[in-house]
């Protein structure tokens, strides 16, 4: 949309294959070439987000005549500090790891949390509050500091200050505004330049790193903050060790009861061994629960419900108090209160770290803008499916990203055909008796026999695009016409494929050529190919090829070929002169 009203689009991107890529008119690249993260944002992409965009910043200045660097000793001084960044970040996760970790321990007694940071850091508090609440499953505020006083304090909360990087006048008033948190009765727990000693009198914790700017603290502080996330996550999870002790033991209990039929002496005698076994997980527990660890994920009304149930098990208490809460006035009813209770605490404190689990990995948080305007921005192959009866929306985006990209390398369309495909399972995979069919088609094609004409079944070529849905380029095994397709989805299944005759150009710009292999998945194998035979790679090596050949020969031809074309390049470059230089 940005593109569309005349902006020119620089995209900071990980993944090399990304949307985002063929959408942008430059490409900062973040990733060495791997591209293993998708979808969600990581923690490292937005290490290297900031870092890139800081040089993209430097390098615009440069450009525009704003910064010399051989007079401007601050751009100097950053540069070099981005340089040394690395270095800071492994003495951040060498130093501050058991701090941290007993930092995240003052966490657990608070049932609320906020992050706060000022100037640059205030950006460190957002993302550390986005990391905070996934791995910890809790809603997190992020403020200024000097606003927070000002906000909820009376609810006596954890807060995470992100001060590392202040000075003079920002940072003396950022100890003034944590010694109102103190006073407030709130936890502070804050991130600090090393040596600085002013906050230790009221921070209930402190974590110091190495000095920087202000810009690049805005990374360490966060990385304490991302560190600080995953060890709240633990000592949260790590609670469960009790419970899930003590539901082992009731599960036994109540298997060897309802085993032997409920007799008598049965029960008392598992009576006695399941109190012995219960009696130290259970004491473990209830003095979590009585010195307030679980306050942070385990509600009041459920941390009551817990400690009854255990006690109840235990003997402690008689059964008349429970009497609402119990299914029956029996020993294995007991049993099956504890076991319902101490289920609900365990999935109160679960904090897996995984990806599975991870609630960023199992939400989509994307946003489709399938505006005319938008639609129409997808090139002339997308236009050419419409006219030929294909809607735009059974066009996905990836797809229409890669039709773009295609654009270029192609003069004209010479015709469409668009199939039906039908007798597919509930969730779009071919089956034996699945069928193709011709619904449409225009220019050239109208001339062409099909088999699917009447209809035929799913098979060949089109039967893969169906099973492994992406736009394919390739030429016909029959007549060898060059063609383009295209899946053509319903309600996110493929129900249909868009077929185009096409004519190739002639030449393309190495850019344009780079951008029509991603866009059919093809140069990432096409490099590693070459390169496996310790050929560098050299993006330029692609001019030397027909358009045609290099997007539907065998990957394995056109690598021998670029190994070639690259061997006699080095073959035909003039030797080096002889030294003349004295030893």
């Amino acid at each position: 949309m940005a593109r569309e009203r005349g902006a020119h689009v620089l995209a900071v991107v990980n993944r090399r294959n990304s949307d985002l890529v063929d959408k942008s008119h430059g490409v900062l690249y973040t990733s060495d070439g791997r591209d293993v993260e998708m979808s969600v944002a990581s923690t490292k992409a937005f290490y290297c987000q900031v870092t890139g965009g800081y040089v993209l910043a430097l390098a615009l200045a440069n450009a525009g005549g704003l910064v010399d660097f051989t007079k401007n000793a601050t751009a100097v001084r950053f540069l070099r500090e981005l340089r040394d960044l690395p270095r800071r970040m492994e003495e951040v996760l060498a130093a501050t790891r058991d701090r941290v970790r007993a930092a995240a321990q003052l966490a657990l007694s608070r049932r609320h949390w906020a992050l706060v940071g000022s100037g640059p850091l205030r950006h460190a508090a957002d993302e550390v509050r986005i990391k905070l609440s996934e791995l910890c499953y809790k809603s997190i505020a992020a403020d200024t500091i000097e606003d927070k006083k000002h906000i909820d304090l009376s609810s006596e909360p954890l807060v995470l200050v992100c001060a590392a990087g202040l000075s003079g006048a920002a940072a003396a008033d950022a100890v003034k505004e944590v010694a109102i948190f103190r006073a407030h009765h709130a936890a502070p727990v804050v991130v600090c330049d090393r040596g600085e000693t002013r906050f230790s009198e009221y921070a209930l914790a402190t974590v110091e790193v190495p000095p920087a700017s202000p810009h690049l603290a805005l990374l360490l502080n966060a990385l304490v903050g991302h560190l600080f996330g995953y060890e709240c996550a633990r000592a949260i999870d790590a609670h469960t060790g009790p419970l899930k002790r003590a539901r082992e033991a009731t599960e036994a209990a109540l298997q060897e009861i309802r085993g032997n039929g409920d007799a008598t002496f049965t029960v008392d005698s598992t009576r006695l061994r399941y109190r012995n076994a219960l009696e130290p997980a259970a004491r473990e527990a209830l003095e979590a629960c009585a010195k307030g660890r679980w306050n942070c994920a385990i509600d009041p009304d459920l941390a009551v419900r817990i400690a009854s149930s255990l006690r109840l098990a235990l003997g402690h208490i008689p059964m008349e108090e429970a009497h609402r809460a119990l299914t029956s006035f029996s020993f294995d009813g007991v049993l099956d209160l504890a076991l319902e209770e101490l289920t609900r605490g365990i999935d109160a404190l679960r904090r897996p770290i995984d990806a599975i689990k991870h609630q960023a990995k199992t939400v989509t948080v994307g946003i489709s803008r399938d505006a005319p305007a938008a639609r129409a921005a997808r090139g002339v192959l997308a236009q050419a499916l419409v006219e030929a009866g294909a809607e735009l929306s059974q066009i996905v985006d990836p797809d229409g990203a890669a039709l773009a990209a295609l654009g270029p390398a192609i003069t004209a369309v010479q015709g469409a055909t668009v199939y039906s495909v039908t007798g597919l399972d509930p969730l779009g995979a071919p089956l034996d008796d699945s069928r193709i069919q011709v619904v449409k088609k225009t220019g050239v094609a109208t001339r062409i026999r099909s088999r699917a004409d009447r209809g035929a079944e799913l098979s060949g070529t089109k039967r893969k695009l169906v099973a492994k849905p992406r736009v394919h380029v390739g030429k016909g095994e029959r007549d060898q016409r060059a063609l383009v397709v295209c899946p053509l989805y319903e309600r996110g299944v493929v129900r249909g494929l868009g077929l185009l005759h096409v004519d190739f150009a002639s030449s393309l710009t190495t850019r344009e050529r780079v951008r029509a292999l991603n866009a059919v998945g093809r140069y990432e194998d096409l490099r590693c190919a070459v390169t496996e035979v310790d050929v560098p790679w050299d993006e330029r090596l692609l001019d030397a090829l027909p358009v045609d050949e290099l997007l539907t020969a065998p990957v394995e031809r056109l690598a021998e070929r670029i190994v070639r074309l690259a061997k006699s390049a080095g073959d035909a470059a003039p030797a080096p002169a002889p030294s003349t230089s004295k030893s």
